[in-house]
């Protein structure tokens, strides 16, 4: 008989990306976000979409409630996320365009 893996209570970090994903998601059904808001032309997917963040997690640790500020997030296809993801000037740039310059925090 096989034995079951104990689940694993959710630390701190889990509770906190639990809450900005439902904030997240209120904030895109508030302002009416329902396409990839940067396509790479026709790569883009245009559905199946995801949150990508200025900045990566580790950076937002200090700061929880950024993670879903409107200058910090905004909502890629899966293309497009993967495109900027490991590319900082990429991600700036996209966010430029998007949401404007980064505000002091």
């Amino acid at each position: 008989m096989k034995t079951k893996t104990p689940i694993r209570r959710v630390g701190k970090i889990g509770k906190i990306n639990s809450v900005a994903n439902k904030m997240i998601y209120r904030m895109w059904i508030q302002k009416q976000v329902t396409a990839c808001e940067y396509p790479f032309a026709h790569d883009c997917w245009g559905t199946q979409l995801t949150n990508a963040h200025r900045h990566k997690r580790a950076w937002y640790r200090s700061k929880p409630s950024l993670l879903w500020d409107w200058n910090q997030v905004t909502r890629l296809c899966i293309v497009s996320h993967e495109k900027i993801e490991y590319n900082r000037e990429l991600t700036e740039e996209v966010f430029l365009k998007i949401r404007g310059p980064e505000t002091a925090y």
